[in-house]
């Protein structure tokens, strides 16, 4: 390449540049709806969470979803109840999700003897039950 195609080839790729950051920095920027508090979104992530769990344990037991997603939705719907402000709802969500975990972790061991669960999807099934549990004494505690 010549300089002069050089030159031209680095003008056009320094204003491809510039109209990127121009548009990019005249987006509008995403907000959270000033109306949406912490607790709205929060129980929304709770019944989100929960429906997703329904899914996957309906999947899992047709065969159709790993093993591991049944207690990450249940681990997802536990986290979001740590931002519920109503500590009754909150202790209601924690222990409703400990009491799924458990028999969440009874059924993948059943699983891993059989071999159709791997011991990994158990061990982490086990670590999302122990989480919830140190969650659940936390709030009890609070």
């Amino acid at each position: 390449m010549t300089g002069r195609r050089l030159t031209t080839l680095a003008l056009a790729v320094a204003s491809c540049v510039a109209v990127i950051i121009t548009t990019i920095s005249a987006a509008p920027q995403t907000t959270p709806d000033a109306r949406t508090t912490i607790a709205q979104v929060a129980r929304e992530r709770v019944q989100n969470a929960t429906k997703g769990y329904d899914l996957a344990l309906e999947g899992f037991r047709s065969g159709t979803v790993p093993a591991g997603a049944t207690s990450e939705w249940l681990r997802r719907q536990a986290q979001a109840a740590l931002d519920l402000p109503d500590r009754g709802e909150r202790l209601t969500v924690l222990q409703n999700c400990l009491k799924e975990l458990k028999e969440n972790v009874t059924q993948i061991e059943r699983g891993e003897h059989s071999g159709l669960v791997s011991t990994q999807d158990a061990l982490i099934a086990r670590d999302r039950e122990l989480e919830c549990g140190v969650w659940l004494a936390k709030a009890q505690s609070k």
